[in-house]
């Protein structure tokens, strides 16, 4: 017979439903206190590609020239909602050619940083600002949880667990979760 795919530690680990379960309670016996969670691959491929699309999201903002354009969209005037401009006007405002212009828009806009809208030929771009703050606010978000789970003695991140399931298994202990999550 057979082994199954095995995890890091190279014991045999189970697949689909039951490894979702499996690494659910983990994580959440870790967070009261159980147990170790262990990292199996898929977990960690998880958490890779989760890392790469972060780290994409803050490269956008290593390039001076699209960090200027960040800059000139989010501060530019606007009453009700944010402004929108064409690449010409970016790039007469900023003396740099609209290719290159073009260029800084399109990557701000494949991370989710700037929409755009089409009006005959000419593309508007605007920075899209509720997508900003929840991608901040997420971060905010699971870094105080993560102190709050560090001040409860806990050194692992059970960030993959739902938080109704940690407040239910918790609660049936006789435990709560950390402040920061609370409800």
């Amino acid at each position: 017979m057979e082994a199954g795919p095995q995890n890091i530690t190279g014991e045999e680990s189970p697949t689909g439903k039951e490894q979702a379960k499996q690494e659910s309670l983990k994580i959440a016996a870790n967070y009261l206190g159980y147990d170790r969670v262990e990292m199996t691959p898929d977990l960690l491929n998880q958490k890779r590609a989760k890392m790469r699309d972060n780290a994409d999201f803050l490269r956008a903002f290593s390039d001076e020239s699209r960090l200027d354009i960040l800059i000139f969209l989010m501060h530019s005037g606007g009453q009700k909602e944010m402004p929108k401009y064409s690449v010409s006007e970016i790039a007469t405002r900023f003396n740099i050619s609209m290719s290159t212009v073009s260029h800084h828009l399109q990557e701000l806009k494949r991370v989710g940083i700037v929409r755009v809208e089409r009006s005959g030929k000419e593309r508007y771009y605007q920075l899209d600002l509720d997508y900003v703050i929840e991608w901040f606010g997420e971060w905010y978000r699971r870094l105080l949880y993560k102190r709050e789970l560090l001040r409860a003695g806990s050194h692992d991140c059970p960030h993959d667990i739902t938080l109704e399931e940690l407040i239910k298994r918790g609660t049936s202990e006789g435990k709560e979760a950390p402040p920061a999550v609370r409800n």
